[in-house]
């Protein structure tokens, strides 16, 4: 399994959370649901309330967890001589900043 992400408005007259769950600093935005493998490759789930700022961080832990997993797949075929040169070349078009050649 890979990470999840979702994001939902909710509704005001009905769901009154006072504050975000993740900083518990800011009046909530959105309903959220992340999901991702811990470890022990047991599903961790993670769901509440969040505002605006925090929203983001989900997104970017997202695609933090994604890149990751990308450079492990090219690191994986990499290591079985597979030519990764195409899939490099998306991988570091698509995660700027994260330009090293998988290793494997």
């Amino acid at each position: 399994m890979m990470d999840s992400l979702f994001l939902a408005g909710f509704d005001p007259l009905h769901e009154t959370p006072e504050s975000c769950v993740l900083c518990s600093l800011r009046p909530p935005v959105f309903a959220f649901d992340y999901r991702a493998l811990d470890k022990n490759q047991r599903t961790r789930e993670t769901k509440g309330f969040c505002c605006a700022l925090c929203a983001v961080a989900l997104v970017r832990k997202l695609q933090r967890a994604e890149a990751q997993e990308w450079a492990s797949e090219e690191a994986a075929l990499a290591a079985d001589n597979v030519d990764v040169t195409e899939l490099h070349r998306h991988r570091v078009t698509v995660f700027p900043g994260r330009h090293r050649k998988a290793e494997g």
